[in-house]
């Protein structure tokens, strides 16, 4: 991206954001693979846990999903899209909360239909 970046500076900005999240993305990438790796090893343990560790992951790509908007704002100036990243990051807390119930919501609603 920073070898396309030199002509065109959108592709730069995006390129320093990503480059700049590098280790948070490398991390919630992490995170999420074992979240599946444990939900299918130790179901039964895991259970109550894998909602909550992947409204964090889902939480953390929303996040770096804004700043990415943010860029492309500061070089296109286009209004919308500096309002949705501006209220992804200042309304995180409560979409982690509202990630996070609908998550559990859903598992409870599976485990319902898996006792049947």
């Amino acid at each position: 991206m920073s070898t396309i970046g030199e002509n065109n500076n959108l592709i730069g900005s995006i390129g320093v954001v990503l480059y700049d999240y590098l280790l948070i993305i490398f991390i919630s990438i992490l995170i999420s693979s074992y979240n599946s790796y444990l939900f299918r090893k130790y179901k039964p343990q895991y259970y109550w846990f894998s909602p909550a560790v992947s409204s964090v992951s889902f939480i953390i790509g929303l996040w770096v999903f804004a700043k990415i908007l943010l860029a492309i704002d500061m070089e296109l100036n286009i209004a919308i899209i500096a309002t949705i990243g501006s209220i992804i990051e200042e309304y995180i807390i409560v979409l982690f909360f509202v990630v996070l119930l609908i998550g559990y919501g859903f598992m409870l609603i599976s485990s319902s239909f898996d006792k049947k």
